[in-house]
């Protein structure tokens, strides 16, 4: 009896050493540390890899969960944090939190844009797109980005900064007539924005206001742009030695101040010139008269608003003494009734209140389009 427990120790002691070797042996793993190179096996359930089966993962009874693999006889979820899986046609791990394509969930893919921007014009929506110093980069959708696992729009900020509006649509604010200075502010029909300001047309916010850099000698197209004392007059944004009277006329509406700044321009003409030109938005090269004599009349004509007609370089030139002056080109006859040729070539800055016929140039001559007309006397 004592003899068969011996020989049953020994026998045991022999397989347990083999079991442990041959356990060694599949358990080792790669020089540099890494994954196994062959399977876990156990005799006690060896039709299973244990390194790979998520039923039987490490040992014969260990099962992985639904959402874990089994690798190198441990259980983990598929995808390493913080990506998640996704199956069917999305297949691969994914960041909820940052990925555009899947944010918050394997189906939720952000918008590329707005619908809405499809009825949005090209440009910055300014009445008067032709006017100096108009430009500005208007809007444009941005890039749809995820972040936090909600989808949002960033917009770009160089080398024009862009503003996100409640329509995710990204606004050049400094120039969208819309959306001027911010989100909420659009300026009038007859205004365009302009460093984030709304100015009326013509223009410019300098030095913290509205200024008209058309006409003014400080600022004359732009701001801070002096003219010299050998050309002290602006001119249409341009410094020139002419005596000039220029304004910009809106459709539709009187002219007022318009009627103003003529009064107060005709009361400064001197004694004596050498040539005049009326121009304006559309013929900017505009009708010269070069005779001396022709000007110098016109322009006394013109300062003690009465009548006076004559033709020069092949154009009739003609003042008629109603509406504090109706200067007009080729008309039909002195002071004409006929008044609103269209084409025509007519300046009446003085037609009067809530009356929109101030004339025209090379337009219609009442109820013209927008436009700037200008008198300069050289």
């Amino acid at each position: 009896m004592h003899r068969k427990l011996i020989l049953a120790a020994l026998a045991a002691a022999a397989t347990g050493l083999a079991f442990a070797c041959a356990k060694a042996s599949s358990d080792d793993v790669t020089d540099d540390g890494g994954s196994r190179d062959g399977p876990i096996m156990d005799p006690a359930c060896p039709q299973y890899d244990l390194s790979k089966d998520p039923k039987h993962c490490g040992a014969c009874t260990k099962a992985c969960n639904g959402a874990q693999i089994c690798v190198d006889g441990m259980c983990k979820a598929e995808c390493d944090p913080p990506t998640t899986k996704c199956a069917g046609d999305a297949g691969g791990c994914f960041d909820f939190t940052s990925d555009p394509q899947h944010c918050g969930g394997c189906a939720t893919k952000c918008p590329q844009g707005d619908p809405d921007a499809a009825g949005l014009v090209p440009g910055n929506g300014n009445p008067d797109s032709g006017i100096p110093m108009d430009g500005g980069s208007a809007w444009t959708l941005g890039m749809t980005t995820c972040a936090m696992s909600k989808c949002g729009i960033d917009c770009p900020k160089s080398p024009v900064v862009f503003t996100l509006c409640s329509d995710n649509i990204c606004y050049d604010t400094k120039n969208f007539h819309e959306r001027c200075g911010d989100c909420n502010t659009a300026c009038q029909s007859t205004e365009w924005c302009t460093q984030g300001k709304c100015c009326t047309l013509g223009q410019s916010f300098c030095n913290g206001m509205c200024i008209d850099t058309l006409t003014d000698k400080n600022n004359c197209g732009g701001c801070g742009t002096v003219c010299p004392n050998n050309k002290p007059n602006c001119i249409n944004g341009t410094c020139s030695n002419a005596y000039t009277y220029t304004d910009n006329f809106v459709n539709g509406q009187s002219a007022n101040a318009q009627c103003t700044h003529w009064q107060q321009w005709i009361s400064g003409l001197a004694n004596s010139y050498s040539a005049m030109t009326i121009s304006g938005t559309n013929d900017s090269v505009g009708i010269t008269c070069n005779n001396a004599q022709i000007t110098t009349l016109m322009a006394a004509a013109l300062k003690n608003v009465t009548a006076y007609t004559a033709t020069c370089n092949g154009h009739v030139w003609s003042n008629c003494n109603r509406y504090n002056d109706e200067l007009w080109l080729d008309p039909p006859s002195q002071c004409s009734g006929n008044n609103c040729p269209s084409p025509g070539y007519i300046m009446r800055a003085c037609i009067g209140n809530g009356n929109p016929n101030w004339g025209g140039i090379k337009t219609a001559t009442c109820g013209g389009p927008n436009q700037t007309m200008t008198l300069s006397f050289f």
